[in-house]
């Protein structure tokens, strides 16, 4: 059982939020309120009392009284002077102990304090014990909007300046402008430091406010602390954004501060003041077709957050990537081939944008190279690269332990680290000394888990009862044009078996407008859709999907839609496959529990009706749905890393290599 609390209450919210989490949490407490300092409005609903701050000798009596062990001091103070403070006979006492203190700066009186509490035999502790979550988190971007390379510049300096202020137990908060020291907080506080700054920052667009822990500050008592008034303050004196220290500072409301920041337009940034790098760091990141897209924008998405020095991208890329700020050297449908048949026409124009990407970084010198699944072309890109600066990694194994083993061992010469998708494949590549890191499966943050069926069934008007299939022909052009003639056959024959069915057809950018055009004439009426959200509650709401083999098909188990996959490719890549690969199981749902749960039917066995048959099957048996659905409820735990989101894992192990 926890001992008793008393909260020492200041000014602002805080004391609230602590005596509120006792309450919950069942734990016995006493507010103590500071007179001139607490808000009586805030601390009617609990009990408290009041004492003035001068007072210490009425204040050890009533902490004693009510039997405290521990206390918590949390709320903004006014520093009174010798002359207002109205000490009793132990504040005297006090006041000469420690008058040396009472002249210095805010710690030193903070540090005396505490001596005179623990010599009473009660303990002090830190706001954090209590509630961790008001914690500045690690490092990174905490909204959506991040810092330039100007506002870095200015953090830089502001930390410098912040860091020396309070050496010297000044204040913890100091304003940065176009590369200037601005203003420094004083015992007035940081709102009045905002607030003082408007006039020097009116005619600047990049005013930064950064606030670090003194050097040498007692951490338990007056962590630097921002809230939403902060926010709006700054916002109000035309300021760029907030710098505060990662996990040695206070955000009281976080989640409403960071959506506050992102509709007002400001960074908030927390920063790692022993660690920090100034500098662009440059990234090379390359993905080949749609699914390396997403995960290379999920990817930057993360580093943005993490990193705390601007990021500059180059590299390959499609839309996704580009809108967190890549400049694609081409575009990816150039490079996004599969099967023989199908590269062997495209192959100059594929070696030279080989070249062509080596080249590029080798003259840029980027401090990391990604390279993104499509280890055809990825890969090679990373085999030819020559720089000594560029760190390589490649994010997605390729599928070494269904065909060419042997490139494990290739790879562990060009590459420093491999990222993976499922702690299986750790085995294949760390025993040929490359080093890897499981990150796990990206499709855990896709939103797919989140997906409404009766949301798209509202939308388009469809009845609950009607039979809705869902058709994935793929995400390269070439996989489109050979599946969706297949899928139209399919169509026909199911439609002739059972009666009215609808049909829906999620589609990615780079192939809606050839998607669109073939199934104009197919004699249904389809609904598209766009976008993620949109593709997650139509799988919600389909009862059967035929998809083409890929990331798509965990998709779909994840979606909890029993599904068949089907792939075509020409007769000289079937007669190659057919060779090379080694493997049972294409469906990654199949590979990870090794047995056939979602049928197959590839290369030759990939005719309409072979698919029609199995596809009636799904629909009319209940007992194959089911068979599938259990399966499927056991997927995630087998793709989830255990350590937080895949992309955010990925981007602090890229990340580690730069510091």
């Amino acid at each position: 059982m926890q001992p008793k609390l008393a909260i020492i209450s200041g000014g602002g919210r805080l004391p609230v939020r602590i005596a509120s989490h006792c309450r919950r949490e069942g734990r016995e407490f006493i507010v103590i309120a500071l007179k001139g300092n607490a808000d009586p409005n805030l601390l009617i609903e609990f009990e408290h009392e009041w004492v003035r701050i001068g007072a210490a000798g009425k204040l050890i009596r009533l902490l004693k009284k009510n039997n405290i062990k521990e206390i918590v001091m949390v709320g903004s103070v006014k520093r009174p002077s010798l002359f207002n403070a109205f000490p009793d006979l132990r504040g005297i006492k006090f006041i000469i102990l420690s008058l040396k203190q009472f002249f210095a700066g805010d710690n030193a009186i903070i540090t005396s304090i505490i001596k005179e509490f623990e010599g009473e035999g009660f303990n002090i502790i830190g706001i954090d014990n209590i509630l961790e979550e008001l914690l500045t988190p690690l490092p990174g971007v905490l909204g959506s909007i991040s810092p330039t390379e100007s506002d870095f510049e200015n953090i830089y300096l502001g930390i410098e300046f912040a860091r020396d202020l309070g050496s010297r137990d000044l204040g913890q908060a100091v304003v940065v402008a176009d590369g200037e020291l601005i203003s420094v907080e004083d015992k007035y506080g940081t709102n009045k430091l905002i607030s003082a700054s408007a006039k020097a920052t009116q005619n600047l667009q990049c005013a930064v406010l950064v606030k670090t822990l003194k050097p040498n500050q007692e951490r338990r008592v007056d962590l630097p602390t921002i809230g939403c008034e902060t926010i709006e303050l700054a916002f109000e004196n035309n300021f760029a954004g907030v710098a505060v220290e990662a996990k040695n500072s206070l955000i009281v409301d976080r989640e409403e501060v960071i959506r506050l920041a992102d509709k007002l337009g400001l960074f908030l940034v927390s920063v790692d003041v022993t660690k920090i790098k100034k500098g662009v760091l440059k990234i090379a990141i390359i993905a080949g077709e749609a699914s390396g897209d997403i995960i290379g924008s999920r990817l930057m998405t993360a580093l943005n957050y993490q990193s705390q020095r601007p990021i500059k991208y180059y590299g390959v890329g499609g839309p996704q990537m580009q809108k967190k700020g890549l400049e694609s050297l081409f575009p990816i449908s150039e490079i996004a081939y599969t099967g023989f048949s199908e590269v062997l026409p495209n192959l100059i124009t594929i070696i030279s944008r080989i070249r062509q990407v080596a080249s590029y970084i080798d003259k840029l010198e980027p401090e990391v190279l990604i390279t993104i699944d499509c280890p055809d072309f990825s890969l090679r890109v990373a085999k030819k690269v020559k720089s000594k600066k560029t760190f390589c990694i490649h994010y997605v194994a390729p599928s070494v332990w269904a065909w060419k083993p042997g490139r494990a061992k290739k790879m562990a010469k060009y590459l420093d680290l491999l990222l993976t998708l499922f702690p299986f494949e750790i085995g294949y590549f760390g025993g040929v000394g490359l080093k890897t890191k499981c990150v796990g499966h990206s499709v855990m943050e896709s939103g797919v888990l989140k997906g409404i069926g009766k949301k798209f069934r509202n939308r388009n008007a469809l009845r609950d009862d009607a039979l809705l299939i869902c058709l994935l022909p793929g995400s390269r052009l070439n996989e489109v044009k050979r599946h969706l003639p297949i899928m139209e056959e399919v169509i026909n024959r199911v439609h002739s078996q059972i009666g009215q069915i609808e049909i829906v057809i999620p589609i990615s950018p780079m192939v809606a407008d050839t998607v669109k055009s073939i199934v104009e004439s197919w004699g249904f009426d389809i609904y598209f859709t766009e976008t993620d959200e949109e593709k997650y509650n139509a799988m919600a709401a389909s009862n059967v999907a035929l998809a083409a083999s890929g990331t798509v098909c965990l998709e779909l188990a994840l979606a909890n839609l029993p599904n068949i996959t089907m792939y075509k490719m020409s007769w000289i890549t079937n007669l190659l496959a057919n060779l090379l690969v080694k493997t049972k199981y294409v469906n990654l749902v199949n590979v990870l529990f090794d047995r056939e749960i979602v049928p197959e039917l590839l290369l030759m066995a990939c005719t309409p009706s072979n698919i029609s048959s199995k596809l009636l099957e799904i629909i009319q048996d209940s007992g194959i749905r089911q068979k599938q659905l259990k399966y499927f409820s056991l997927l995630a735990e087998r793709l989830q890393n255990g350590e937080g989101r895949p992309s955010e894992i990925a981007a602090k192990a890229v990340l580690k290599h730069v510091t």
